[in-house]
């Protein structure tokens, strides 16, 4: 009798041993967090579907906190930066940090965009051929002329690649004055263009009239009447004019730390130009 009861004993020990076993097994291998008992599948039943296995997490997690931010409704991850550049249609992790602005990232390419533009204005300085003002006697800006010469900061923009621009601004005002410019895409322009606006306007300076006979009243830039020029106050506006540039030449070496550290803190300030100004968003 003895030797009988400690089989069965022994028999019974087993199999709670091997059931706690295949339980431990099945749970680690179909779930991870506290449920229902699970149990390990008969040879004769199909696998679970592999969408309903999951891998039992590397580490506990803490009761009460997300594993991801909210996205629903639009709600920024935290630690969102202002100046998020504009979306690029590629997916990016919740989990990995949003790209702050640099500040001193953009100021190079500023300093990069501002050697350009001064190079296109030593050239436009240098050769001298300016527009003719012969809409008005008195000082007068002058985007472009009856004979297609533009003034300094629309060739300055032109070299750019911004001809399109220019053209429209001829078209819709023609003596626009950079100084009265507050938003739109001269300004987009500007923010980029390396230079503050205030050198810009330095660079526009308005020009004297040189007509032979006395312009119309009210300057029309489509009027077909082509004054003549006054040779004599065409070569002195002309070199009026070199002198100018050359003076605002050396204010923009003088003044060039300065500016662009001006320049990048105004254009941080509209983010969707900053970023477009990094490659960020760019078309194409």
């Amino acid at each position: 009798m003895s030797t009988r009861l400690s089989t069965l004993t022994l028999s019974l020990v087993t199999a709670t041993l091997a059931s706690t076993s295949v339980g431990a097994l099945a749970f680690a291998d179909r779930a991870y967090a506290p449920g229902p008992t699970v149990r390990a599948p008969a040879a004769s039943e199909s696998p679970a579907p592999p969408g309903l296995m999951r891998r039992a997490p590397s580490r506990p997690l803490r009761p009460g906190r997300p594993t991801s931010p909210p996205q629903g409704d639009g709600a920024p991850p935290p630690g969102q930066h202002y100046a998020k550049p504009p979306p690029s249609g590629e997916h990016v992790s919740a989990s990995e940090p949003e790209p702050a602005m640099d500040r001193d990232a953009l100021r190079i390419v500023l300093r990069a965009t501002r050697a350009k533009n001064l190079a296109a204005f030593r050239a436009y300085a240098a050769a001298g051929i300016y527009p003719s003002n012969t809409y008005a006697d008195d000082e007068l800006n002058v985007w472009r002329d009856r004979d297609g010469h533009l003034c300094a900061a629309a060739t300055i923009i032109s070299k750019s690649g911004a001809t399109e621009l220019v053209t429209r601004v001829t078209e819709q005002n023609n003596f626009i004055k950079l100084a009265d410019v507050k938003q739109g895409p001269i300004e987009d322009w500007i923010l980029t263009s390396g230079f503050t606006q205030e050198e810009l306007v330095a660079i526009q300076k308005p020009f004297m009239g040189v007509a032979k006979k006395p312009p119309m009243p009210t300057p029309d830039p489509f009027d077909d009447a082509d004054p003549t020029v006054d040779t004599s106050k065409r070569a002195t506006e002309t070199a009026r004019l070199k002198k100018v540039y050359k003076t605002v030449d050396a204010q923009l070496v003088r003044d060039e730390a300065k500016s662009l550290d001006l320049a990048a803190d105004r254009l941080l300030k509209h983010p969707t130009i900053a970023w477009r100004a990094l490659g960020y968003g760019a078309e194409g």
